[in-house]
């Protein structure tokens, strides 16, 4: 007799299961601020001495030095640009153009003279005996004129060399308007 074996291949599924823990850790951190704010009263804004050459209220409400003008712009400085139109009051002195020293400073314009009383103006009696050159000009000494000298006397012409006298050679070509007469 014969016997009959059936053999069939036998599969053998193996499952294999992965898995995956994921773990979130949150952390939550508060943070505190304290905001402390503190209130000054002041009666009104009291002007500091300007040393940086700024004033006005734009400009912390600072002053400029004794004698000198705001300008519009908030410039500390003397003469026309700062004292004239805009000049700010309230930070230091304004000029009306007429008066000058120091409690004035500059003449507004800068071909007048500064009298030994305040005024300004190019008369003999402001320019002469006297006169306040750091406030305007004065005349010069010895006939010279220009920057370093001042302001040529009576109805003469400054030259472009210096010299105050009455030819063409003083009065035309290079003629110093500023410190005398020019034709």
């Amino acid at each position: 007799m014969w016997k009959l074996t059936t053999s069939f291949p036998r599969k053998i599924i193996t499952t294999t299961r992965t898995t995956t823990t994921t773990t979130t850790t949150t952390t939550t951190t508060t943070t505190t601020t304290t905001n402390t704010t503190t209130n000054t009263t002041t009666k009104s804004p009291s002007p500091t001495i300007n040393t940086s050459y700024r004033c006005g209220k734009d400009f912390n409400n600072k002053s400029c030095s004794k004698g000198e003008c705001c300008s519009k712009y908030g410039y500390c400085g003397t003469g026309s640009k700062y004292c004239g139109t805009g000049c700010q009051a309230s930070y230091g002195r304004c000029n009306d153009g007429g008066r000058c020293g120091a409690d004035y400073g500059k003449c507004l314009n800068d071909k007048q003279c500064c009298s030994q009383y305040g005024y300004c103006d190019i008369s003999d009696a402001h320019c002469g005996s006297k006169c306040q050159s750091e406030f305007g000009l004065c005349y010069g000494s010895h006939d010279k004129c220009g920057e370093q000298y001042g302001r040529c006397k009576d109805d003469k012409c400054c030259s472009k060399w210096g010299y105050c006298g009455t030819s063409d050679k003083h009065c035309k070509n290079g003629c110093q308007p500023k410190y005398g007469l020019c034709k």
